[in-house]
């Protein structure tokens, strides 16, 4: 009886002229909900759906087939009647925030969606870390079903969320307003959907196929002061135009400041993995951070997507990764700008180095060119406690890539910086 739903999908397939794959099983697109790294939630209802066709491995390895879904999480039925779909009970967010329905406590219900909470709380996201859970009230709006707040569809930077023409719609706009930092949230009227429809069980996202996909493990919210604050990103062109690598970047700041530094990604001996390292920072320290990048074909993609609006998070600690209390004596914090422009005589110089000291101490800061030879000595003197920066204006060099090596004590860190004319 849903012939005319299988005829859309060969309808997009001829308008993108490419290839229909017909997966031999139901697979009820309401009832799963999937995070792109190969880990997907779908309710039994799914399983049940292909009972008479299909064990439950069998689904499984068509799901890890067809759609690379190597970690298929089956979630008990959160409804007593019903379509029994994940996305009228929970909501992926990211790679590691779900969103779940919070009922009325007389709802029938209740229990089956705090029980859902439960199985979310003992799952772990693809990076290895505990989902973190944020629920959404639903009230009623007939007297006996709630509000399908859970069934929105994220796209393109936007959040659009069913409305239900009751007091609760006003809370739930706000509550992925707070938790989608720079999407813009639009409600739509639940009266323009059919019963038990709601956005996300009538629409969709078509993926870009020549996407510049990036992908990136995001620091743990703690970083150890010994631990290396390295940066990995996966970044794949699908439109095989190209990366622009002076468009690599790891934009950081520390917290709140206005500020955004950055450090280029460089190769790595892993296929289409760039990286970064930062130098040690002071305990207690807080980083915000998102990483861009851009290929030839006019893409320009950004991690999170809506950075900086929205970002990334970490503080150093000072638990070592042995768990013994550390205090480091020396923090390099980089240079800004970099790339950077000669300024004319008399104003501002053109980039600066800074660094932190917890007690006294001697630093020196070089500057090479490609050739290893020596170009100039910044500094080489005797500092106090504190934060201190070292500035550059090299009117008279030509463009090109200088490296500098600072040093304090045991401390030795290099880097380049890009002189532009």
């Amino acid at each position: 009886g849903w012939e005319e739903d299988d005829g859309v999908n060969q309808e997009v397939a001829e308008y993108f002229q490419t290839e229909l794959y017909q997966l031999p099983a139901f697979l009820t697109g309401g009832n799963i909900m999937t995070d792109g790294y190969g880990t997907a939630f779908s309710t039994t209802q799914m399983f049940a759906e292909n009972d008479d066709m299909l064990t439950e491995n069998q689904f499984r390895q068509l799901a890890y087939d067809y759609c690379g879904i190597a970690d298929y999480h089956l979630l008990s039925n959160t409804e007593d009647y019903g379509i029994q779909h994940i996305d009228c009970a929970a909501k992926l967010l990211d790679e590691e925030r779900i969103l779940v329905k919070s009922l009325p406590g007389w709802h029938p219900e209740y229990e089956r969606m705090e029980n859902l909470v439960t199985e979310l709380s003992q799952l772990t996201s693809c990076f290895g870390r505990p989902y973190q859970i944020f629920r959404i009230f639903c009230a009623s709006y007939d007297g006996n079903s709630v509000a399908a707040y859970t069934n929105s569809l994220i796209l393109n930077n936007k959040v659009f969320v069913p409305l239900f023409d009751i007091a609760s719609d006003t809370a739930a706009l706000e509550t992925y307003q707070n938790l989608m930092p720079g999407h813009t949230v639009i409600g739509i009227p639940y009266s323009l959907w059919y019963y038990y429809d709601a956005l996300h069980c009538r629409t969709r996202a078509i993926f870009d196929r020549f996407m510049l996909r990036m992908e990136h493990r995001p620091l743990d919210q703690e970083i150890s002061a010994d631990e290396e604050l390295r940066f990995d990103v996966k970044i794949t062109d699908h439109s095989e135009t190209g990366l622009i690598y002076d468009q690599l970047w790891l934009k950081w700041r520390f917290a709140q400041s206005p500020d955004w530094l950055e450090t280029s990604l460089a190769e790595t001996d892993i296929p289409d993995v760039y990286s970064c390292t930062l130098a040690p920072l002071p305990v207690g320290t807080e980083i915000e951070y998102y990483l861009t990048a851009a290929d030839n074909s006019g893409r320009e993609e950004k991690l999170p997507g809506t950075a900086p609006l929205s970002f990334y998070s970490f503080q150093i600690s000072d638990v070592s990764s042995e768990g013994q209390t550390i205090t480091p004596s020396f923090s390099f914090l980089g240079n800004y700008p970099n790339p950077f422009n000669p300024s004319s005589a008399g104003r501002t110089p053109s980039t600066t180095f800074s660094f932190l000291l917890t007690s006294p101490e001697t630093v020196s800061l070089d500057i090479y060119n490609l050739r290893g030879q020596l170009v100039t000595t910044l500094t080489n003197d005797y500092y106090s406690a504190g934060r201190h920066n070292v500035n550059w204006n090299p009117q008279h060099l030509p463009s090109g890539i200088y490296l500098y090596r600072i040093q304090c004590g045991n401390n030795h860190i290099q880097g380049k910086s890009i002189l532009l004319k």
